[in-house]
């Protein structure tokens, strides 16, 4: 009886052990970013090389806005087609009463 305790602590112990070196082998600070310290210390992604954010034009804000209020009317969705006929999954079929 002595025997297992002894075992169960062990065990106990060293799942104890391994999560505590486990967390020191990966603490750390995280380095999602890098900074540049030529470009005076801003941020840039390590991973992929990242484009910066280019500017809209005014013309292509203005269009963008169009759109906006386009969708916000109430009119059809730009991005959504709408068919002229239903389609055949929106027809009514008849079923028999026993399914």
């Amino acid at each position: 009886m002595l025997g297992k305790i002894w075992r169960t602590l062990l065990v106990i112990g060293l799942g104890l052990g391994l999560t505590w070196a486990a967390g020191q082998v990966g603490s750390g600070p995280p380095s999602v970013l890098k900074l540049n310290d030529e470009a005076g210390g801003s941020a840039t992604a390590e991973a992929g090389g990242a484009e910066p954010v280019r500017e809209l034009s005014s013309a292509e804000i203005e269009a963008e806005l169009k759109n906006v209020e386009k969708v916000l009317s109430g009119g059809p969705d730009p991005g959504e087609a709408v068919a002229e006929k239903p389609l055949p999954a929106d027809l009514g079929v008849a079923l028999p009463s026993d399914i």
